[in-house]
């Protein structure tokens, strides 16, 4: 959780494009959850009249809901929305399948990232990196897919690191 506190400080505004996308995408949305919303970039790139709910495992302001996805029992209290993004949450989630099947029960609509396994690269990379899974880009629309979603869309950042939007089948 220590590790957690500290996002802002260090991304800062990194992940900016990645979160202009995602805004571009939910634009439809009345509501959005940003789960696990660290430095809250995906606010700034939302309409003046979308309602957006941060959420996130330490506080990022007074609004923060503090829940940790790795905690099954959290899962049940995820905050109503239209639809979420998950920016940099799945890498870190120890049981995406439970995960994945709390988000489909609430949302309608998901944008998330994931920086997608390649055979060439080394699973110490990965590891250093803190991420605990390591699905390829086709396993990763296959665990979305058996939680009833389905890309509707998808963006590829700096090779590896893409970007979807899921839609309920």
């Amino acid at each position: 959780m220590i590790r957690w506190e500290h996002v802002q400080a260090d991304f800062g505004d990194r992940w900016q494009p990645r979160a202009a996308l995602a805004a571009e995408w939910l634009a439809g949305a009345n509501s959005v959850a940003d789960l696990g919303c660290g430095s809250m970039n995906l606010e700034r790139c939302l309409r003046p009249e979308q309602s957006y709910v941060p959420v996130d495992v330490a506080r990022r302001d007074e609004r923060t809901i503090i829940l940790d996805f790795n905690l099954v029992p959290d899962l049940v209290r995820l905050p109503q929305a239209d639809a979420c993004a998950l920016l940099g949450v799945l890498e870190y989630c120890y049981e995406p399948s439970a995960f994945l099947s709390a988000v489909r029960a609430t949302y309608e609509q998901v944008v998330a990232t994931f920086n997608t396994s390649h055979a060439d690269e080394s699973l110490e990379m990965r590891l250093g990196h803190g991420w605990v899974n390591h699905y390829s880009h086709d396993e990763l629309l296959e665990l979305f897919a058996a939680h009833g979603f389905v890309a509707a869309r998808e963006h590829l950042f700096e090779g590896r690191r893409r970007e979807y939007l899921f839609d309920h089948r």
